[in-house]
């Protein structure tokens, strides 16, 4: 028997840290779907205007393009673990500042 018959899906799915990271990353991507959706309609509501959902869309996808290729670069440089800490806190910074936000 092969050492690399070893790995496979189930050995990555019994790896509890994988797991949480991967649920992680499910809740994230879920969050992010609804808040990009909710803004979109949000906006929409608010202003009837197709112009302003455009500019919504492109403030929300601009900043991976833009900072995509630098991430990269940053990514090989430093601990990913700390990496995923440091977006996610951001993230959730953001999110919550959107509570404080007023109308």
């Amino acid at each position: 028997m092969n050492s690399a018959d070893n790995f496979g899906y189930s050995t990555v799915l019994t790896n509890r840290n994988f797991l949480i990271l991967w649920a992680n990353q499910i809740i994230q991507q879920l969050s992010f779907g609804l808040l990009f959706f909710t803004l979109t309609i949000l906006v929409s509501n608010l202003t009837d205007s197709n112009l302003a959902v455009a500019a919504v869309i492109f403030a929300i996808g601009a900043p991976a393009l833009i900072f995509g290729l630098i991430a990269g670069a940053v990514a090989d440089t430093f601990d990913r673990k700390t990496i995923i800490q440091f977006a996610n806190l951001g993230l959730s910074i953001g999110a919550s500042s959107l509570i404080l936000a007023d109308e």
